[in-house]
C-alpha cells in the first residue's frame, strides 16, 4: 500500500528536479548564445530613457509565469517538434544575420522567437498558449519599435507644441506658434525630437499592460485604460512644454538645460504612470457580470490530465540534442562569425587644397560614436571661412560599435539629397542642424565596403550584406559642417564653402576609407 501511494510522489519530485535542471541549462545556453545582445541591452537600459524600464520587464514576465505555477504542471505535454525545429532554425538565421551585420533588431527578434520555439519543441502548443503573454511581454525590453518611433516623432512634436502654446495662452502669456517653435516675448522654444514625449509611451504602455492583465476583467476595459494612459502622456508633455516656457521666460534659457530639464522629463513619466494607475483603479470599480480577471481566465482555459506525474515527463533525448545544438551554435558565433577588421589605409592630410586644418574638439564625438577612430578637425581657407569635420571610423562594427545607433541618430536624421557632381560620393545628405548649441549647414554620408550611402536604414542593410558576402563591415560616417551666422550664410556662402571643401576632401577619404 505504501509503495503505491508514494510512487507517484517520487516520480513527481524527480520530474520537478529534472525540470528545474533543464530550465537552468537552457538559461545558460541562451545566455551564452545571446551574451553580446544581452550585454548591449543592459547598456541600452542604462543610457536610453526610452528603454529605461527594461530591467523591470524580465522580472514582471517571470512573475506572470509564477502566477501559473499551480496549473503549468497539469497541462498536457504534447511536443510539436517539426514546427519547433523550423522556428528554431529561423531564429538561428536571424541571429546569424543580425550578429554578422550587427543589426540589433534582428538579434532581438531572434531572441523573442527562439523562446516560444523551444517551448513548442519540448512542451507543445498547450504550454505555449499558457505562456503566450509572459513571452510576448518580453518584447517591451528590446528596441523593436525604433523604426516606428522615428517616423512618429514629428506629429507628436507638433501636438506637444500646440498643447504647450494653449496652456501658455491660458495663463496669460502672448505666444506665437510656428510649427514646433514657440515664440515668447523673451525667449523662443523648439519642441525637439527629445521633447516629443515618445520616449515615455513605451514605459507607460509596458507597465500598463501588466497592470490591466492582473486587475481588469475584460480586454475592452484593458484597452480603455491603456488608451487613457497614452492621452495622459500627451497631455502631460504639453504641460511640460508650457512649464519649460514659463521657466525660460521668467528665469532665462539656462533653466531649460541641466537638472531642470531632467525634472521636466521625469514629470511626464511620473504623471503618465500615476495617471494610468488612477484610471485603472477607477475602471476596476465598474460593475461587470464577469468575476474572474484576465490572468485568472487564462489559467482556467487550459487542458488538464489526472496523472500529474506522467504529465510532467518530457522526452530527454530531443531536449539534450537541442541543448548541444544551442551550445555549438553559440561557439560558432563567438569564434567564426565576426567580420575581418579593416584599418584605415592612410592618415587624412591637414592640408586640402586651399584649406588648412587643425585638431579641434568642436563636437563631443565619443558620445555619438563610442570606440571609433575619430577625426575631429576644423579647416580654414584664406577668407577665414571654416568647415568643421567629423569622421568616426569603425574597423569592424559591433553591437556596441555601430554607425547607426540611438546615440548618433540626431546627426543624420532628416535632410535632403544633394548632388556633389563628383564620381564618389555622387550623392550626400544636406541639412541645417543644431550641434552643441551651434547652427550648421551640413553635408554627410556613410562609407561602407560596398560604397557610399545616405539613408540610415540602407546602411544597416548594406552592412549585413557586406558582412555576409565580403566578410567585412568596416564603416565611416563623414560629416562636414559650415557654421551659419545668418540667413545669407545658409543660402549662399556656406553652400559654396561646402562644395569647395567636399571636392578637396573626397579623394583623400577614398584613400583613407577604401
Amino acid at each position: 500500500m505504501s509503495n503505491s501511494t508514494s510512487s507517484p510522489l517520487l516520480v513527481q519530485g524527480h520530474n520537478y528536479r529534472y525540470s528545474a535542471v533543464t530550465i537552468c541549462t537552457f538559461s545558460i545556453a541562451l545566455a551564452s548564445l545571446y551574451f553580446v545582445s544581452l550585454k548591449w541591452l543592459i547598456e541600452l537600459w542604462l543610457t536610453d530613457r526610452t528603454y529605461s524600464h527594461g530591467f523591470l520587464i524580465p522580472i514582471i514576465s517571470i512573475y506572470l509565469i509564477w502566477l501559473k505555477r499551480d496549473i503549468l504542471p497539469n497541462i498536457k505535454v504534447r511536443p510539436a517538434p517539426i514546427v519547433g525545429i523550423i522556428c528554431i532554425v529561423f531564429s538561428f538565421i536571424l541571429l546569424f544575420i543580425g550578429r554578422a551585420g550587427f543589426f540589433v533588431q534582428l538579434e532581438a527578434l531572434s531572441f523573442l522567437l527562439i523562446l516560444p520555439s523551444i517551448v513548442l519543441f519540448t512542451l507543445g502548443w498547450n504550454y505555449l498558449k499558457a505562456l503566450a503573454l509572459p513571452l510576448f511581454y518580453l518584447q517591451f525590453m528590446v528596441p523593436l519599435m525604433d523604426p516606428i518611433l522615428d517616423r512618429i516623432h514629428l506629429p507628436f512634436q507638433l501636438i506637444s507644441a500646440q498643447l504647450g502654446s494653449f496652456f501658455l495662452r491660458l495663463i496669460g502669456y502672448p505666444v506665437f506658434l510656428d510649427t514646433v517653435y514657440i515664440h515668447l516675448p523673451n525667449i523662443s522654444l523648439e519642441v525637439a525630437q527629445a521633447c516629443s514625449g515618445i520616449s515615455f509611451f513605451i514605459t507607460v504602455i509596458a507597465i500598463g499592460l501588466a497592470l490591466v492583465y492582473l486587475t481588469q476583467k475584460t480586454w475592452t476595459r484593458a484597452a480603455i485604460v491603456l488608451t487613457s494612459g497614452v492621452f495622459i502622456v500627451v497631455l502631460a508633455n504639453g504641460i511640460r512644454v508650457a512649464l519649460a516656457g514659463v521657466m525660460g521666460q521668467c528665469y532665462g534659457p539656462e533653466m531649460l538645460h541641466g537638472p531642470a530639464h531632467i525634472f521636466h522629463g521625469w514629470f511626464v513619466a511620473q504623471v503618465g504612470l500615476v495617471g494610468i494607475f488612477l484610471v485603472n483603479w477607477w475602471v476596476t470599480k465598474w460593475k461587470s457580470p464577469i468575476e474572474s480577471r484576465l490572468f485568472e481566465r487564462g489559467a482556467i482555459n487550459v487542458s488538464y490530465v489526472e496523472d500529474i506525474g506522467s504529465n510532467l515527463h518530457v522526452s530527454r533525448k530531443p531536449t539534450l540534442i537541442l541543448l548541444v545544438v544551442l551550445f555549438v551554435f553559440s561557439g560558432y558565433l563567438h569564434l567564426f562569425a565576426a567580420p575581418i577588421a579593416v584599418q584605415p589605409r592612410t592618415s587624412l592630410p591637414y592640408r586640402l587644397g586651399e584649406w588648412h586644418g587643425s585638431d579641434d574638439n568642436w563636437i563631443d564625438s565619443e558620445s555619438y560614436f563610442p570606440g571609433a577612430i575619430q577625426i575631429v578637425r576644423t579647416y580654414t581657407n584664406q577668407e577665414g571661412h571654416e568647415i568643421k569635420v567629423l569622421i568616426p571610423y569603425y574597423s569592424s562594427q559591433g553591437v556596441d560599435k555601430r554607425l547607426i545607433s540611438y546615440l548618433s541618430r540626431s546627426l543624420y536624421n532628416g535632410g535632403e539629397i544633394y548632388e556633389t557632381g563628383l564620381k564618389r560620393p555622387a550623392l550626400v545628405n544636406r541639412i541645417a542642424a543644431d550641434i552643441d548649441k551651434t547652427r550648421y549647414d551640413t553635408l554627410f554620408w556613410f562609407r561602407l565596403p560596398s560604397g557610399d550611402y545616405t539613408a540610415s536604414f540602407e546602411v544597416k542593410i548594406r552592412s549585413i550584406r557586406d558582412a555576409l558576402f565580403r566578410h567585412q563591415n568596416f564603416g565611416a560616417f563623414v560629416l562636414l559642417a559650415a557654421p551659419i551666422h545668418d540667413q545669407s550664410d545658409k543660402s549662399g556662402v556656406s553652400k559654396i564653402d561646402l562644395q569647395s571643401f567636399i571636392e578637396a576632401i573626397a579623394p583623400e577619404i577614398d584613400a583613407y576609407a577604401p
